[in-house]
């Protein structure tokens, strides 16, 4: 009885409450569709680990899957127990990356693409189509040995990228990343990179008979770029909010089913939306665990056969994980001042009101640099909730025009 109950416990469903969620979750299937339906009218398709640059075949208008989010399908669907069985029956070890071996794993059921008797596919969405490209960076033997494998058992070309490693890694590399790439990675890296990317668009071209086109990448880059952009705004307002408005049960979902969509238009557009909706959120103090206590950061893969183990979390100890997405936790600190007092902050500090009304101290411009709108806020100027602000030059501050006006602020401070 006991362990029945430990699995009803475990295979219990996790709620859901954002739109966005759904929303990613309805055009997914909706996509995948669509894809099934090229695939048989006889289109290439491209099976892609995650780290191989998608963004050309994007702009190539190359159907195709990324291997880490077809594996997170399988998983959802509770598959995997099924599918390592085949491969410890084949002869293989049942201890490879789960994310790399999965697909491979599928490849090997004989009844993936067939029906139940009541209609009823019994592989995960009616199983994967056959692919007839399989490529995959040279990150690891294992990694390259299982796409070679797979796409033997699916009749696909198979190609292999390079996978160079730095010399040595800067300790706050992910300040150079962005645009800084020549003090990032070494200049022999890069060129060796360029020449990847155009030995790859040769093979595509040679394979599919579409020619590349550079405007097309650009116009592909710029929707990323755009889409990367709200989500460094959702992750930034989780991060500041207390409570946290949303959990990872809907981030995380949100967010790993549009990304594998990146690059088009409704990428964007649901990144954007998906802002919206948690700032609606924020907007209103909503708090997604009433009864917060904790934040915890979750790093790596999903839990994707059971979202509702971090829930657990949340009901029995008060542990938020809303910021799990991707973003770095902030240390935010609680300042209530009342009408008059004046929060004076250092170059770099950064504050968010959240109750009362506040207005920006500064006898010149720039004021305070709004960081949610991307705009600059004038001295005797009224905060607006919720908006992340930041000192760019010394003598800036916050001055409440009301009582228990509570800010949050992170970095050095004083109040008078």
């Amino acid at each position: 009885m006991a362990d029945g109950k430990k699995m009803a416990e475990s295979q219990s469903t996790a709620v859901k409450k954002l739109k966005a969620t759904a929303a990613a979750g309805a055009h997914q299937k909706e996509w995948f569709t669509g894809l099934k339906a090229r695939v048989e009218a006889g289109e290439d398709f491209g099976y892609l680990n995650a780290d191989v640059p998608m963004e050309v075949l994007r702009a190539m208008d190359i159907p195709f899957v990324v291997n880490q989010w077809w594996a997170a399908i399988c998983g959802a669907k509770r598959m995997t127990k099924k599918y390592y069985g085949l491969l410890r029956e084949a002869g293989y070890r049942d201890d490879l990356c789960s994310y790399c071996a999965t697909a491979f794993a599928e490849s090997l059921d004989p009844d993936d693409h067939k029906l139940d008797a009541e209609g009823r596919p019994l592989g995960p969405w009616g199983g994967l189509p056959d692919p007839t490209i399989a490529i995959t960076r040279l990150t690891c033997d294992c990694q390259s040995k299982i796409f070679e494998l797979f796409a033997q058992n699916h009749g696909a070309s198979f190609y292999a990228m390079e996978n160079t490693v730095a010399r040595k890694t800067p300790l706050k590399w992910f300040e150079l990343a962005p645009d800084r790439w020549e003090e990032l990675y070494d200049t022999d890296r890069l060129d060796t990179a360029v020449e990847e990317l155009k030995e790859l668009i040769r093979f595509l071209e040679m394979k599919t008979g579409k020619m590349f086109d550079i405007n097309k990448l650009e116009h592909v880059m710029n929707l990323i770029n755009e889409q990367e952009m709200w989500y460094k705004k959702t992750r930034d307002l989780i991060a500041a909010c207390h409570p946290v408005p949303v959990t990872v049960v809907d981030t995380i979902n949100a967010v790993m089913q549009a990304q594998w969509q990146r690059g088009t238009q409704w990428a964007a557009d649901h990144a954007k939306s998906l802002y919206e909706e948690v700032k609606a959120l924020a907007d209103k103090g909503a708090a997604a665990v009433p009864n917060e206590k904790y934040r915890l950061m979750w790093i790596g893969r999903g839990i994707w056969h059971d979202f509702s183990f971090y829930q657990r979390f949340e009901q029995k100890y008060g542990a938020s994980s809303g910021n799990a997405s991707g973003g770095m936790s902030a240390s935010f600190t609680v300042v209530t001042l009342n009408q008059g007092q004046i929060l004076y902050m250092g170059v770099g500090c950064e504050v968010m009101l959240r109750t009362g009304s506040g207005v920006c101290v500064a006898a010149s411009t720039p004021g305070l640099i709004d960081e949610t709108s991307g705009a600059a806020l004038a001295g005797g100027r009224g905060l607006q909730k919720n908006h992340l602000y930041m000192a760019t030059v010394d003598s800036r501050g916050v001055q409440a025009s009301a009582n228990s006006t509570k800010l949050l602020v992170r970095g050095n401070y004083s109040v008078q």
